[in-house]
């Protein structure tokens, strides 16, 4: 049963200064030793942490490729049959409302996610029982898929979610610097749908860095939609965070504010938006022991869930 969450006064207060322009300066990062391990990818991501926790949940599969230098075709390979995409009107109204979500023991934000491409729902509906059923496996589901991003990225191939041909993703790696060397990688591979996740790693809470964040997504996305016409262009929303990362790290109270503006951003250019925050919330035992990663069980609960909605099949 998910619990309504009773804020400490620290997390409250850096949420808020997180969603708000009072607050101003750039907050310093206090690293721990094994904080000061994993940075030196750039980021503040622990995936090997994320493997020893999910390993009390679930069996982690070895993972012996970094699945940024892989480049194994995937198992089944069926290419994108580019016909064009079916979407919503731009004049459809979006009634989001923004919320933070109210979770006991989480910080992030409570969005509905956003699609704007058609789709058949009951062969969706279809899919989701196969998915359940065990009669497609998830490799099969994303055969014409990429997974692109950081560490939460990773988790796709090393959970043997999806083949690691389907996967381009790097532990501590930030939108700017990866999306822009694996750009021609993915258009050559033109997916069906591509997932992209990232945030982790540069968020911040001055105001310039989420800036520069939204302005650099924007391009990318921009290019994307114009260099990939008949893909389904899917941005991942930053995972809930556990209130103890985010007493290490304080930059982690902006997920939310990171969140609100990413899918403002994905609604404005007309690409999907993908978040299921109190599903993964009400899991805290899969999360692993640096309160951000997560064991396989919950990428297979997302899965389970946001199929149905996004049109896969």
């Amino acid at each position: 049963m998910i619990k309504i969450k009773r804020i400490s006064t620290a997390i409250l207060i850096s949420a808020i200064c997180a969603l708000t322009a009072g607050c101003g300066g750039k907050t310093t990062v206090q690293e721990t030793p094994s904080t000061a391990l994993q940075n030196k990818n750039e980021g503040t991501e622990s995936q090997g942490e994320a493997t020893k926790s999910a390993q009390e949940s679930t069996s982690a599969p070895e993972n012996k490729t970094d699945p940024a230098e892989s480049t194994q075709a995937p198992a089944e390979t069926g290419g994108n049959s580019n016909e064009p995409l079916p979407t919503l009107s731009p004049s459809t109204p979006d009634a989001n409302g923004f919320k933070l979500l109210e979770v006991e023991g989480f910080v992030g934000s409570n969005q509905q996610s956003y699609n704007p491409y058609g789709y058949d729902k009951e062969k969706a509906e279809e899919t989701a029982q196969k998915l359940e059923s065990g009669k497609l496996s998830t490799q099969g589901l994303f055969k014409n898929t990429l997974f692109v991003g950081d560490s939460i990225t990773v988790g796709f191939s090393d959970y043997k979610i999806a083949n690691e041909g389907n996967v381009i993703a790097h532990v501590g790696a930030r939108l700017e610097e990866h999306l822009s060397e694996n750009m021609q990688k993915i258009i050559d591979y033109n997916p069906e749908v591509l997932f992209i996740h990232y945030g982790l790693n540069e968020m911040d809470n001055a105001d310039h860095f989420i800036e520069g964040f939204m302005s650099e997504l924007r391009t990318q996305l921009t290019v994307l939609k114009e260099e990939l016409p008949y893909t389904k262009i899917v941005v991942m929303a930053v995972w809930p965070i556990k209130d103890s990362a985010v007493q290490s790290q304080p930059r982690l109270a902006s997920a939310p504010k990171y969140n609100k503006q990413m899918r403002e951003l994905c609604v404005e250019l007309g690409v999907a938006y993908e978040e299921r925050s109190e599903l993964i919330a009400s899991r805290p035992d899969l999360y692993a022991n640096d309160g951000i990663h997560c064991a396989k069980q919950m990428y297979i609960n997302w899965i389970n869930d946001f199929v149905k909605e996004m049109g896969l099949y």
